[in-house]
C-alpha cells in the first residue's frame, strides 16, 4: 500500500457534545480539552479477503490545558500512534509494510520476547505547580521493561541483551549501560507489560541521568509510517520539545500469536507553552 495516503482528521470537543470537522491551523486556536484523531484511509471495504492481511495506523492527539499556571500558560500535548500488523509469512521472513523494521526485526530474532515498554523521558511533572498528574509518567531517564517467555536464566539474558543493543540503535540512547543482572522477580512488577503472565520472567532497568534530545526524537519519528512529513507527526516543532519542561518519549511493542498480530504503540508526552497573546501553542 501507497505510504502517503491521506488521512481524515476530526477534532473533538470533549467538553461538549458538537462534533465539527477542524483543520490543523485551526487546532492552535481552540481551547479546552481537545482531542484529534487521525485515521488511515488505506482500510480496503468491508468483506475484502485482503483486508485482514494489511496493517493497520491510527494517530491520537490529546489536549490538556496545565492548570495553576499563569506566565506563560501552557498545555499538555500526548501524542499516540498506534500500528498493528499481521504476524505472516512475510513478516515472520522481515517483509513488512507499515509496520517498522527495526522493530519487527527485533519481535522477529527473539520470539521468547513477549512484551518490552521503553521511555525516555527528561523532566518531571510539577505537582506542588501544577496539581495532581492526569497521567502516570515515568521517572526521569531511560526505563525500560521486558517480559521474556524463557524459563531458561541464560536464554532470557541473551534476549535482553539482544534488545538494549536494538533500542540503543534505534532511539540513539545508550541502553546497552543497563546491567543485565538487574532484575525483578515474579513477585515485583515496578510497570505493567502487556502479554506478560505469571510465568514469564520480567526484567527491569533504568538509567536515571540518560539525556533526551532532539537526536532521540529524529530516529523515533523515523518509526512512523510517514515520519515527520505527515499526519500528527508534522505538527512536531522539535526545539519547542527539547525546551519543554516535561517530555516523555516511548515505545511498547508486543506480538501476540494467539491473536496473529504484533502491535506497537509510539508516544510523546510534552508539556508546551501558549504563544504570546494566546494565539495558540507553540
Amino acid at each position: 500500500l501507497p505510504r502517503r495516503l491521506g488521512a481524515q482528521h476530526v477534532l473533538r470537543m470533549i467538553s461538549g457534545a458538537e462534533v465539527r470537522q477542524m483543520t490543523f491551523r485551526s487546532l492552535a486556536l481552540a481551547f479546552g480539552l481537545l482531542e484529534l484523531f487521525a485515521f488511515g484511509s488505506a482500510t480496503p471495504p468491508s468483506g475484502c479477503p485482503e483486508a485482514a492481511k494489511i496493517d493497520q495506523f491510527s494517530e491520537t492527539l490529546q489536549l490538556r490545558p496545565v492548570p495553576h499556571t499563569h506566565s506563560p500558560q501552557l498545555f499538555l500535548a500526548r501524542f499516540r500512534f498506534k500500528i498493528t500488523a499481521q504476524l505472516s509469512p512475510e513478516f515472520r521472513s522481515d517483509n513488512f509494510d507499515l509496520f517498522p523494521k527495526p522493530i519487527g526485526k527485533l519481535l522477529n530474532a527473539h520470539q521468547a520476547l513477549l512484551a518490552f515498554e521503553t521511555t525516555l523521558t527528561q523532566g518531571r511533572w510539577k505537582e506542588e505547580e501544577w496539581g495532581p498528574a492526569p497521567f502516570d509518567f515515568r521517572p526521569p531517564g531511560a526505563v525500560l521493561v521486558a517480559a521474556i517467555n524463557s524459563t531458561d536464566t541464560t536464554e532470557a539474558d541473551k534476549v535482553w541483551k539482544f534488545l538494549t543493543s536494538a533500542l540503543s540503535g534505534s532511539l540513539c540512547a545508550s541502553f546497552e549501560g543497563m546491567d543485565p543482572d538487574r532484575q525483578t522477580f515474579s513477585g515485583g512488577r515496578p510497570l505493567n507489560v502487556p502479554c506478560a503472565e505469571g510465568g514469564d520472567q520480567l526484567r527491569f532497568a533504568t538509567l536515571p541521568y540518560e539525556a533526551v534530545c532532539t537526536e532521540n526524537l529524529t530516529p523515533w519519528l523515523k518509526l512512523l509510517p510517514c515520519g515527520k512529513h505527515l499526519g500528527l507527526a508534522s505538527l512536531f516543532a522539535p526545539l519547542a520539545i527539547a525546551d519543554s519542561p516535561l517530555v516523555s518519549l516511548s515505545l511498547q511493542a508486543a506480538p501476540s500469536p494467539s491473536a496473529s498480530e504484533a502491535k506497537l504503540l509510539a508516544s510523546l508526552d510534552v508539556v508546551l507553552p501558549m504563544q504570546s497573546g494566546g494565539s495558540g501553542f507553540t
